[in-house]
Formats: C-alpha cells, sequence, structure tokens
C-alpha cells in the first residue's frame, strides 16, 4: 500500500467530511474541500493518491468533477461515497475510471476496506508501469540480439505476471486462496491494465457486473458466481499480449490482423496460471469467444458444449461492447445493443441466456439513455 498516501475528501456536509477524516487519518494523509473548485485547485497544487467524492458536490458537480480530476491525472483513484443511487450514474462512474461506489450512509468497515484497495491499486499501478517499462525495454532489445539470446515475448509476459502476482499476495498476505482476495486482486489488475485506453476503461468492471446480473438469476452457488466474476474481470487479460495497434486499430483488420486477435484467450490462460485459478476461471476465460452455432474460437465449440460462465461472459462482453464507442464505430444505443442481442440469440449467443438477460436488465437503466462515450 502507498506509504502516507494523500487522501482528499471532497463533500459539502461538515460532519461527513469531520467523520471521514477522523476514520482515515490514522493511515491516510488527509485533505478536506467543501467544493468541485477547491478540489480541483488542491489536486492542481498537490500529487493526490487518492479522493472520496460525493456526487453532490457543486461547481463543478457530479461525473463533471470525476472528469475533470482524471483529466487533470488519470491514476488518481476516486471512491464515490454518496446518496445519489442512480443506477445509471453509478455505470457511469465507473466507465470514466472511478475505483468504486459506497451509498450513503457508509459501513465504516466497507468504507477502509475499499480505501484500502484503492490505495493497493494505486500501488499496483506503479508497479505495472516500471514491470511494462521492462517489457518495452526487452521488446527493444530483441529487435537488435539475436532471437536464440532472449525469452519469447509471451514467456516474457507470463514471467511478468508471475511477478506482479507473487509481489501482491506475499506483501498483502493473500496466499491462503480465498476468493474475495483473488477477487479483490484480479479487479485491481484488470482495471489497472484498462486504464491507459478510454474506449476500455472500466470494460471488465461493467462486464463483470452484467454476468453477475445473469448469474444471480441462474441462481449459482456463492462459488461458481465468484469464479464467474473472477472470470469476467479476467476475460480480455490476454490483450496484453497483442500489439496495440491492432487493439485499437479504426480500420478493418487483415486476416492475418485478426488471426493475432483471436490468439487472446489462449494468451490470457498462459497468463493467470500463476493465480492458482480454477478449472472454472480458466475455461470461462478461454471459452467467452466461443459461438452458439459453432463458428465462434479458439475450439469452435457450440451450443451447451460451450462452459455455461464462457456463455455468460459473451453476452455480457457484446452487450458493453455494444452501448460504449469504440475506435471504429460509436456507441449504440441500450435499445439498440438489445435487438442486436435478440438478432444474434440461436447463432452467436444461447438463445435462452439472452433472453434472461434483456428480463434481467434494470428497466430505468434501458429507457432513454444515452449511449456511454469513450
Amino acid at each position: 500500500m502507498c506509504n502516507k498516501c494523500k487522501v482528499l475528501i471532497v463533500d459539502e456536509d461538515f460532519a461527513v467530511r469531520e467523520n471521514l477524516k477522523l476514520l482515515l487519518q490514522s493511515h491516510y494523509d488527509v485533505t478536506l474541500v467543501s467544493d468541485g473548485k477547491k478540489a480541483i485547485k488542491k489536486i492542481y497544487k498537490e500529487k493526490i493518491d487518492l479522493v472520496t467524492l460525493d456526487l453532490e458536490v457543486s461547481n463543478p458537480r457530479g461525473i463533471e468533477l470525476v472528469k475533470a480530476i482524471k483529466d487533470h491525472d488519470s491514476d488518481i483513484e476516486i471512491v464515490i461515497i454518496t446518496a445519489n443511487t442512480d443506477l445509471r450514474t453509478a455505470i457511469d462512474a465507473l466507465h470514466y475510471g472511478v475505483f468504486d461506489y459506497l451509498n450513503k450512509p457508509f459501513n465504516m468497515t466497507e468504507l477502509i476496506s475499499v480505501m484500502n484497495a484503492a490505495a493497493q491499486k494505486r500501488q499496483l499501478n506503479i508497479k505495472l508501469k516500471s514491470m511494462f517499462k521492462e517489457l518495452n525495454s526487452l521488446r527493444e532489445t530483441k529487435l537488435t540480439a539475436p532471437s536464440s539470446s532472449l525469452l519469447g515475448e509471451d514467456e516474457i509476459l507470463i514471467k511478468i505476471a508471475h511477478k506482479i502476482c507473487y509481489s501482491y499476495f506475499n506483501e498483502n498476505q493473500r496466499i491462503d486462496g480465498d476468493y474475495n482476495d483473488y477477487l479483490r486482486f484480479v479487479r485491481l489488475l484488470a482495471s489497472t491494465l484498462e486504464s491507459k485506453d478510454p474506449y476500455t476503461h472500466g470494460h471488465s468492471e461493467r462486464v463483470s457486473y452484467y454476468s453477475a446480473l445473469l448469474s444471480g438469476s441462474l441462481s449459482f452457488e456463492a462459488k461458481l458466481d465468484e469464479e464467474l466474476r473472477i472470470a469476467a474481470y479476467l476475460h480480455d487479460i490476454g490483450k496484453i499480449g497483442v500489439s496495440d495497434k491492432l487493439v485499437r486499430k479504426q480500420d478493418s483488420l487483415t486476416n492475418e490482423e485478426w488471426s493475432l486477435i483471436k490468439e487472446h484467450p489462449e494468451k490470457g490462460v498462459n497468463l493467470i496460471c500463476c493465480l492458482k485459478t480454477s478449472r472454472n476461471i480458466i475455461s470461462y476465460v478461454r471459452h467467452h469467444h466461443e459461438r452458439f452455432d459453432g463458428k465462434g474460437y479458439p475450439y469452435g465449440l457450440s451450443g451447451e458444449d460451450i462452459p455455461i460462465g464462457g456463455r455468460i461472459i459473451a453476452i455480457a462482453d457484446a452487450y458493453d461492447a455494444m452501448i460504449s464507442d469504440r475506435p471504429y464505430r460509436r456507441a449504440l444505443s441500450p435499445e439498440q445493443a438489445q435487438i442486436e442481442l435478440e438478432k444474434c440469440a440461436g447463432t452467436q449467443f444461447d438463445p435462452k441466456l439472452v433472453k434472461l438477460f434483456l428480463e434481467t436488465l434494470p428497466k430505468d437503466y434501458n429507457q432513454g439513455l444515452e449511449p456511454i462515450a469513450a
């Protein structure tokens, strides 16, 4: 965790500010402000690590303040603490890189846990930047050195992933196999990796959210639900082994480029083996791009031969991708995305799961909403 991380508390309520300070000051260097203008002024003057923010503060308010903070320093971790329970606002907050969203009145134990996790992500982000700098250095060396003298790039990525995992678990004493610990770690890892790309920022968080909605309707037992959530966070982690130029390409991919993109599920499996992950998690990550008609990848499985978690993540992944901007197209509206899911039920997606997913989506989120912009 950060050594005495600097926390900025932004709330118009004096009593709330003081209570938060009392709870956090033993572990963090805490500063208090009462509105958005003062918050922005503070982050421009000082190096702030974490921000707690009430969406009801003024000047600027809500998501606009979140955007202003992230535009200045995308590495600042933001925890929303608010009485605003609007679902769309929560989804937008996740899209713009908010770490977590707590409702008032907040639970003290939960708040401290979330703040500690946000601080761990901040520290993890620093480590990741250092390690990916190491990877880029190795890539450059590989261009000028005999290929036989260096590890392959996939091996380098796996080595770095192992270093990240063991570093995290050793420092935080999380080697007991508790799925809550793994879930926390993979959430930190996925969100940190996505933070460099505005088109995918928060994508895994939302895919996990939509997957959990669907698994809740299926009455999954607790362990299966935890495994699904972990796999949803990790489903695209293999893309760190694919060139950013391909992932963000605005033009159509060539056949060769598309073949490289389709390697990401297997690359992801190779990367997460160090997490002591279950067979279910590995299977869900490996098969989330299979199609119900057997025309997907990597193995061309069809129907119920595709693991249930893979079928669920496929729907959640496609839905969030459709309602989000991408380099090659603008976002669809939620209504348009739902029509596309219905069109592809029975070919790309499990038709029973599509029907259940559309029934499960909160009604107030489906109607009259603007698409999520990058």
